[in-house]
């Protein structure tokens, strides 16, 4: 690379020459010529409309409407509970205990599958501490976790 690389150089000739300041628009220069279309009121008024129309369209009204399910690849399930997008597998949790589930507590899936939220596979963690002892346990005995000794009993805490 050369030393003086990107600067100006004796004879040359610079690159906006006999250009009249092209890094400005007409607009911030004060020019009274307009290059744009100008639309009448009536045209105004229906792209108005038209854009609320638009921003009207949400929940059940949008296009793109799924039931208030989606799913992430890798991730959970999300269901729509009263305006607001909550992971599938706490919700289920949650009905079946018949209470909301603490900060702490952590639902954990017994076959690994996160989209699989059948209540048969689900099992509430009291605390993240159990829930990563438990994972500990499973890696120092080399087990996959489908062949151990949780049971699907909500109401039974390790």
């Amino acid at each position: 690379m050369k030393a003086n690389s990107g600067q100006f150089k004796k004879g040359h000739k610079t690159w906006n020459k006999d250009k009249k300041c092209p890094h400005i628009s007409l607009a911030m220069m004060g020019n009274k010529i307009w290059l744009g279309r100008k639309h009448s009121e009536e045209s105004r008024t229906k792209m108005r409309i038209g854009v609320a129309k638009q921003i009207r369209k949400t929940g059940e009204q949008a296009n793109n409407w799924r039931g208030g399910i989606f799913k992430r690849d890798g991730s959970y399930v999300f269901v729509n509970v009263n305006g607001k997008y909550q992971r599938q597998h706490r919700v289920i949790v949650e009905k079946r205990l018949d209470r909301k589930l603490k900060n702490g507590e952590f639902v954990h899936h017994i076959n690994f599958n996160k989209h699989d939220n059948r209540v048969e596979n689900l099992y509430l963690f009291r605390n993240r501490a159990s829930h990563v002892k438990y994972h500990a346990f499973l890696k120092r005995n080399g087990l996959d976790g489908t062949n151990n000794q949780l049971t699907s009993n909500l109401f039974i805490y390790v």
